[in-house]
């Protein structure tokens, strides 16, 4: 397995890639392990802002239970915020400052509404192991939030080694990798690249076979991984190119498995491809990516600065 190399926190860091991140707790069991990480991912990505959100819901108490313990509800906010302080003492840091906010109301709804009014560039939650309605609201999250998007296990590593970002060699995959770059540079870790190439539909009537075509489509995915990477600053990252073929239209299935076979800490993939299309629809690839790959650290990326027209439109999906 390849190791990190120490982070040397006194070095020249790269470009920040999220300058202001979003950190959301529940005071679950999730939250340890969140924070382990996050504390880790900010050491590398060095961001200037953070703010730990939590979001309850505002319950009504009826008036004669109120009345027989008037304690209820009282100063709940700033117990909060002293119980988050607590829980991520360790972000208290030169350099990046903390913030603390208690919100109420339903947890997708808050976080995507406070993370567009901040204009935060991150948001970090957290999976639990019982996924139940937990994988619905991650992948509506993806969906519907403005900013790139880090959704850390409870089994997630502490530390970032090997890190699979996945890239269709469009504009906006070279934003993606870009985003990746930094964060191997900051980590020491290795950088595996991942193509996911596939067979046309009418291979049979150029008188090839299906294996005889995968390997045209192989060597011409390895041909454009070249040309997109060359001008590319890759200087001081150990890079290696991974190209998975595609059966029956199973992109997610083919990065889950990519980052099974790299075993990868972290896995990187845009919200957009070719087309220019938002992946922000229902059973996109990005959503089923989110799904499939339950146990490990996954980062969606996005560029909220040119991204959606429609981000409006998609709330109400």
């Amino acid at each position: 397995m390849h190791r990190p190399k120490p982070l040397n926190i006194n070095q020249e860091a790269p470009a920040t890639p999220f300058e202001k991140v979003l950190v959301g707790l529940d005071f679950s069991s999730a939250d340890e392990q969140v924070l382990k990480f996050t504390h880790n991912f900010r050491r590398l990505c060095q961001p200037k802002e953070m703010v730990m959100v939590n979001v309850h819901k505002e319950m009504e108490i009826p008036e004669d239970v109120q009345t027989q313990f008037p304690e209820l509800g009282k100063d709940i906010d700033k117990i909060f915020v002293e119980r988050m302080a607590k829980e991520a003492r360790e972000f208290k840091v030169a350099g990046t400052m903390v913030h603390y906010q208690v919100l109420k109301g339903a947890i997708l709804d808050e976080i995507v509404r406070n993370s567009s009014k901040k204009s935060i560039d991150l948001v970090i939650v957290g999976r639990k192991k019982d996924k139940d309605h937990r994988g619905m609201v991650h992948h509506k999250l993806v969906r519907k939030v403005k900013s790139s998007v880090l959704i850390v296990p409870q089994k997630a590593p502490e530390a970032i080694s090997n890190i699979l970002v996945a890239i269709d060699y469009s504009d906006y995959s070279r934003h993606v990798l870009e985003k990746a770059i930094n964060l191997a540079k900051s980590s020491g870790g290795k950088l595996y690249c991942q193509n996911v190439y596939e067979v046309p539909s009418g291979y049979s009537k150029t008188g090839k076979s299906y294996s005889e075509f995968a390997s045209i489509m192989k060597e011409n995915a390895e041909n454009h991984f070249h040309k997109f990477i060359a001008d590319i600053d890759t200087k001081g990252v150990e890079i290696e190119p991974v190209f998975s073929l595609c059966h029956h239209d199973e992109y997610a299935e083919a990065i889950r498995q990519g980052a099974e076979d790299t075993d990868a800490s972290l896995v990187i993939i845009g919200a957009r491809g070719k087309s220019g299309i938002s992946l922000f629809l229902l059973g996109s690839v990005a959503e089923t990516v989110v799904e499939l790959v339950n146990d490990r650290p996954i980062l969606v990326v996005k560029d909220k600065e040119k991204e959606f027209g429609a981000w409006e439109l998609l709330q109400k999906i």
